[in-house]
């Protein structure tokens, strides 16, 4: 099945690959490690995998092109052709289930970061272009683009447990349009 994304790996994986000295990433790879079992929903070509190789790590993705990717480049990992709106795990599976600017390309979000708490133990964990105006929908072609406004997922996220946020920094220490997201769910 051919995806949104399936004719952009190549381009994809060299643009994140290019990430691997910001901020963002050095911060979300450092309160990933420090859990015993993560999935990481909408994996695409499996950057993170990169700084999580030492941990029981599962990447998931709906686009066939990343999963063989993410086979081929890492054949130790373990990788799941999936679609985030029905995860095939049981809940509370992962102690962490991180999702990085993934939330922002589907229009039916709450649907996948409902799925996300149900399989996740402790935490959920949403990187997402976030900016000060109303959360919207800029584009529907060639692929979904929601500009999300802070307020709304926190107020989301809260209905399911403790939500800290903050915006992240550029490796010049100036703000980004990323902001992390850490939901501790309740017990």
């Amino acid at each position: 099945m051919k995806t949104e994304w399936s004719d952009r790996v190549d381009d994809l994986r060299e643009l994140w690959s290019q990430a691997k000295g910001e901020n963002y990433r050095t911060e979300l790879s450092g309160i990933l490690s420090s859990f015993d079992n993560i999935l990481d929903v909408g994996c695409g070509a499996g950057i993170l995998y990169e700084d999580m190789k030492k941990l029981s790590y599962v990447g998931l993705d709906f686009t066939p092109e990343f999963i063989e990717c993410c086979h081929t480049l890492y054949p130790e990992g373990v990788w799941i052709l999936a679609d985030g709106h029905n995860l095939p795990f049981a809940d509370n599976s992962f102690a962490v289930v991180n999702s990085t600017t993934v939330l922002q390309h589907i229009l039916s979000w709450e649907r996948v970061a409902e799925e996300m708490i149900r399989v996740a133990r402790d935490y959920v964990i949403v990187t997402a272009r976030t900016w000060e105006q109303e959360t919207i929908v800029v584009a529907i072609e060639p692929c979904v683009r929601i500009r999300f406004n802070s307020k709304t997922l926190v107020d989301f996220f809260t209905q399911f447990g403790q939500v800290d946020w903050h915006w992240t920094r550029n490796t010049n220490g100036e703000e980004r349009l990323l902001a992390i997201y850490i939901v501790k769910l309740r017990e």
